[in-house]
């Protein structure tokens, strides 16, 4: 059976041996190492940061680094305990967990609080820094912000919990051995167990409704709000613990070097370089670290593609999605333009490589497809064949608008016919499916039906907004929903 996230029995023999390695890499690369503090010679078992120049990373005997954004230094711990995770509110208010240990950070010097407890503390998470849960060998300990510094024991469990995670004092997860997973509503912590004997050792979610646990075997979990599901990780090797800055940019880490990184769709390998044991990963939106045996520390640079689009973005992981599969390039300066509207022969252009139909150089030949659609033209090839699937005729005149705006319910036509969707006439019967959409107006069919796909919901105020035209950032959602599988 593989050991859980504490290394209880290996502890003894790994710490005797000395090396130490971080990595580094840019979108979808690989990663790479950093030099880290002369003399430093234990594993480091987890890692947290509030900024690219403000990072901690703890680990055995009592081992505790800061990095600022230039080089690791040595911090004083004040114990020899084994620390096994971190967690803060800010650079001057962290919290730091080990072997009947906690420590706290308050910007100038670490010290001890009073855990109650000699047994293994594994994880820490807070709400705030007065509403912060700890978890460990079959206990669950809260802190309340008391002066005093002290934890109270707000639950006894039967296993040994190895991590926790949570959106709210309200909403919290924690998971552990045998399948343990076990949610806190604000009153009780309630059963949520997964059937499976794998340990299961990090937690870490986006939102409530996007949540990921990660354990042994290559065990991944998500939970949508509702109910946990597998998903497939493609490897048997253990994980460890579960990161990320967004629901599209997540990663796992565990046995043998392994990270694995989530697109928001799929689990794909990444190499670390190194084949030593992770044990954790975090870090922000500007960096983002695994640690691991024998002093391992791995850097990877933000996955942000486009300058304008920070990971913190509300489209990120739409736009990300359509950039990887090739849809969009940005403008080639390094810029997507989220807020700009979209052209008719842009979407005639997104839509052929979302459709892997995109046509070959001189496609048109020398005949103009439209009157206003020269055969020299940048876009000609791929207004041709949107045509040619029968996506669009154009507009009456015989001309195709090229330059002109798209409008959100042209934009509602173009998908559901590139889906070969296209609604019979009286689709919509007698029922406005939106406030602002009639269900005797020309679009109504192709508005409802674009609905009924789920790929769009509308404002949220019950209008669709038929005649708004199309931002970059829209058409992202549109195409990553209709074409790409992404909620």
């Amino acid at each position: 059976m593989e050991l859980g996230k504490r290394r209880k029995i290996l502890l003894g023999f790994f710490t005797l041996v000395f090396s130490f390695v971080i990595l580094s890499g840019a979108h979808g690369a690989d990663w790479t190492s950093m030099p880290t503090p002369a003399g430093t010679s234990f594993h480091l078992n987890a890692v947290w940061g509030t900024s690219e120049s403000d990072v901690f990373a703890v680990g055995t005997n009592g081992t505790i680094l800061h990095y600022d954004g230039f080089e690791w230094t040595a911090m004083t711990s004040g114990t020899t305990q084994p620390l096994y995770a971190i967690w803060g509110t800010s650079g001057t208010d962290i919290f730091a967990v080990g072997t009947g240990t906690i420590l706290h950070y308050n910007g100038f010097a670490w010290s001890p609080m009073t855990a109650g407890t000699a047994w293994d503390i594994n994880g820490v998470w807070g709400n705030s820094g007065s509403d912060v849960f700890a978890v460990g060998d079959n206990k669950i300990l809260h802190y309340d912000g008391n002066a005093g510094k002290l934890w109270t024991e707000m639950a006894s469990v039967g296993v040994s919990l190895k991590g926790v995670w949570g959106t709210s004092g309200s909403n919290v997860f924690a998971v552990g051995t045998n399948g343990t997973i076990l949610h806190y509503n604000g009153n009780a912590w309630t059963d949520m167990s997964w059937p499976t004997y794998s340990y299961l050792n990090g937690v870490w979610g986006s939102s409530g409704s996007d949540v990921f646990v990660v354990g042994g075997n290559g065990t991944i979990l998500h939970y949508d709000g509702i109910a946990w599901e597998s998903m497939s990780s493609g490897t048997t090797l253990g994980f460890e613990e579960v990161w990320g800055n967004s629901g599209c940019n997540v990663f796992a880490v565990g046995l043998i070097g392994t990270i694995m990184r989530y697109n928001g769709r799929d689990w794909t390998p990444m190499s670390s370089g190194t084949t030593e044991r992770l044990w954790g990963v975090g870090g922000n939106s500007e960096r983002i670290f695994a640690v691991g045996n024998n002093k391992t520390i791995l850097l990877h640079y933000t996955d942000t593609v486009f300058s304008d689009v920070p990971d913190n973005d509300w489209a990120y992981c739409y736009i990300t999605r359509i950039y990887d599969r090739g849809i969009t390039s940005g403008y080639g300066d390094g810029r997507y333009g989220p807020d700009d509207f979209v052209t008719r022969e842009q979407i005639a252009v997104f839509i052929t490589r979302a459709l892997n139909q995109v046509p070959p150089d001189g496609y048109c030949g020398t005949t103009n497809p439209f009157s206003d659609v020269g055969f020299a033209r940048w876009s000609c090839g791929s207004i041709k064949k949107l045509f040619e699937l029968g996506i669009t005729t154009g507009y009456p005149d015989g001309s195709f608008g090229p330059e002109d705006l798209v409008t959100r319910e042209q934009m509602a036509v173009f998908i559901t016919k590139a889906l070969a969707s296209a609604p019979p006439d009286g689709y919509c019967g007698g029922i406005d499916p939106f406030t602002d959409v009639s269900f005797d107006h020309w679009s109504c069919k192709y508005v409802k039906k674009f609905a009924e796909l789920g790929i769009t919901t509308g404002y949220g105020d019950g209008r669709f907004g038929p005649g708004d035209y199309v931002t970059r950032a829209q058409m992202a959602v549109f195409l990553s929903r209709a074409f790409l599988e992404l909620e």
